[in-house]
């Protein structure tokens, strides 16, 4: 719970492995002891040692994993609309998905909700191919946290589509190749949307958003990657 806030099974550490792996180990130890007739003063220090071992190797075996932050892509666009140019796609989309869970009530006005933000949201949605992508991974160890490195790219389509909160049409014709960064947002906990259908614009416009790749990335190097560790 401490080293990696997001696992959800943090007290099954102490629960399912500390706790029962003390109690044996600590039975091993009386009936070596029972058996070889260890003195109490050579048995607390064999105790003590145990304990302090023990500690140290749950310590390390609980240290966090590497972190994934996202993913550098080199695209090359398709075509290029402005959110309100989706608006037939997005509305269909959420209503069959409210007819899919009649159980959840859909909020009131969500249809005019989408609309209006929609048509007056920035940016453009770009439809691009993929022509290359890497993830990017950040270690989070005490000694060596921080240290970024990059692995082979998800497996997803060649053909996608993104928005680009920032850009216009203008900066992206067709054929366009640039260089792109998406965000990875699930290494904290998940929290579902708090409304149904969701209100967020990037919560239901149905598209990841891209950034500029930031500058810590760059040094990537995509003929490099290796797996995470």
């Amino acid at each position: 719970m401490v080293f990696v806030p997001e696992a959800n099974q943090g007290p099954l550490i102490g629960i399912l492995i500390a706790g029962p792996a003390g109690v044996a180990l600590g039975l091993v130890l009386l009936l070596v002891c029972n058996v070889v007739d260890v003195p109490a003063w050579l048995q607390w220090r064999c105790l003590n040692g145990t304990a302090v071992v023990g500690a140290l190797a749950v310590l390390l075996l609980v240290q966090p994993e590497p972190a994934l932050r996202g993913y550098v892509m080199d695209l090359e666009v398709e075509s290029c609309a402005t959110p309100m140019d989706t608006e037939p796609q997005v509305l269909e989309y959420w209503s069959n998905r409210i007819a899919e869970v009649p159980r959840a009530a859909a909020r009131l006005g969500w249809r005019q909700d989408m609309q209006q933000k929609l048509r007056e949201a920035p940016g453009v949605v770009l439809k691009v191919q993929v022509r290359q992508q890497i993830s990017v991974w950040e270690k989070r160890k005490p000694w060596n946290r921080g240290e970024l490195f990059a692995s082979a790219g998800r497996n997803a389509p060649e053909e996608n589509s993104f928005y680009d909160v920032d850009g216009a049409c203008s900066d992206f014709p067709g054929g366009h190749a640039f260089r792109a960064f998406e965000k990875y947002d699930l290494n904290g906990p998940i929290s579902p949307p708090r409304e149904w259908p969701p209100s967020e614009l990037e919560q239901f416009i149905n598209v990841s958003p891209i950034l500029p790749v930031p500058a810590r990335f760059e040094h990537l190097d995509p003929d490099a990657v290796r797996a995470p560790r």
